[in-house]
């Protein structure tokens, strides 16, 4: 509203609020008499809006319920404020409003006229003066009739420019809604991205520092001499990384089964690293229901994804594994794998190894939903705890550093066998 419009409206309105002061009456009260909304009273008040001529009636009639003098000066007074306001307002429904006003007046004057000149046509027969006035106002009638069909054309075209404003309004409305939803599903996306970035920026590095320390075991194996390698003139040596199968856990050769890896010869002195913690101390509980309204069942359900597939490439990563060491066809679950690998070669890092899938197998504990809360919507019982990001990239490490001693421990004894 340009600042003209505003001083006229808020001139109007501040003119309202001092005769409603007057009454010593509240806005409440008001609006229970003239029956139109709080907020509508409210902006006529505060000049946000132009009051119409029949808020002003009702307001008068208020006014002087409340024992108020209103006089007809005053009364005027708050009439011509109001032509100004809505004169000077760029608000379409405002200006239907002024305009509509402005009609029935002028259709009120051609009705005066109209009368006035039917008296006059009785009066022409006896005073002939009276012709001169009656052509007058018929002239006076014909202006104003073209000056009604003008305004009536105008009166049309704000309407139309009205109805255009409030769908382009509509549309741009709708339109802006659309594209902060975007924008939110594109920021959430984005942080995910990154959070995934981030673990995999630590799962590199990992793999970086084990390829420098075996780097640098191979160049120590490669500057040894050759008298220096452990059984190489004592075939009876054993280091103590390896340990013997104990009198009482008998081996698949002692059963007639053929060794993975002959348990006597020497391995280079090397124990893979125990898998952290990967669950953090605190955990914080589910926030959500767990139904179609739960706002956390997508994200929660993507991150179980994540760790179902970061445990799905280490078993990928030990099928080939079982063939090399040739471990039997019967022998298929991880724990089970690792396990007839200890007692067929005597390694006690396959213990290690062991400890390693039982702390990461059992990933989706406390995590997934379990149970049917609802039989007629197989909706399941929240989890016990949310899956946050980071316990996500701490479960991801642990994983690639199991994978990374998984097949490092698997080609030592692959070299055994050759």
């Amino acid at each position: 509203m340009p600042d003209e419009v505003s001083a006229h409206a808020r001139r109007y309105g501040a003119e309202l609020t001092r005769f409603l002061a007057d009454t010593g009456q509240t806005q409440a009260s008001l609006v229970k008499s003239v029956y139109i909304s709080q907020a509508a009273v409210s902006r006529y008040l505060a000049g946000r809006r132009v009051a119409p001529q029949t808020f002003l009636d009702a307001f008068a009639a208020f006014v002087r319920d409340c024992g108020v003098t209103l006089s007809k000066e005053q009364f005027a007074h708050l009439t011509e404020l109001r032509k100004r306001a809505q004169r000077a307002s760029n608000g379409a429904a405002t200006q239907v409003l002024y305009w509509q006003e402005l009609t029935d007046q002028l259709k009120a004057e051609v009705d005066r006229l109209s009368e006035e000149l039917g008296q006059a046509r009785d009066e022409l027969a006896a005073r002939e003066p009276v012709a001169q006035s009656l052509a007058a106002a018929w002239e006076e009638a014909a202006g104003l009739a073209a000056r009604l069909t003008t305004v009536e054309a105008e009166l049309s075209e704000a309407r139309t420019r009205a109805e255009a404003a409030k769908a382009d309004r509509d549309r741009l409305a709708d339109q802006a809604a659309g594209q902060q939803d975007q924008l939110e599903h594109a920021a959430a996306y984005s942080r995910e991205l990154e959070r995934d970035l981030a673990g995999e920026q630590e799962r590199v590095k990992a793999l970086q520092t084990e390829l420098q320390a075996l780097q640098r075991q191979v160049q120590r194996l490669l500057d040894e001499p050759p008298e220096a390698v452990p059984g190489a003139g004592n075939p009876s040596a054993v280091p103590l990384s390896v340990a013997a199968p104990s009198e009482g856990a008998p081996t698949l050769a002692q059963a007639g089964a053929p060794f993975a890896v002959p348990a006597s010869v020497p391995m280079p002195d090397w124990q893979p690293a125990p898998v952290r913690r990967w669950r953090p101390e605190t955990e914080l509980p589910y926030p959500g229901p767990w139904n179609h309204v739960d706002p956390h069942l997508a994200t929660q359900r993507d991150r179980l994804a994540l760790l179902r597939t970061a445990w799905g490439e280490f078993k990928k990563d030990l099928k080939p594994i079982r063939r090399r060491l040739r471990v039997p066809f019967h022998v298929r679950a991880a724990h089970r794998t690792v396990d007839w690998l200890h007692r067929s070669t005597g390694d006690s890092r396959w213990l290690r190894i062991g400890e390693s899938i039982e702390a990461l197998q059992h990933y989706e504990n406390e995590y997934a939903p379990h149970g049917l809360a609802d039989a007629h919507t197989y909706f399941a019982y929240p989890p016990a705890y949310e899956l946050t990001m980071d316990t996500v990239i701490a479960y991801r490490r642990s994983v690639a550093q199991l994978r990374i001693h998984l097949n490092k421990l698997a080609d030592l004894h692959a070299e055994r066998q050759r």
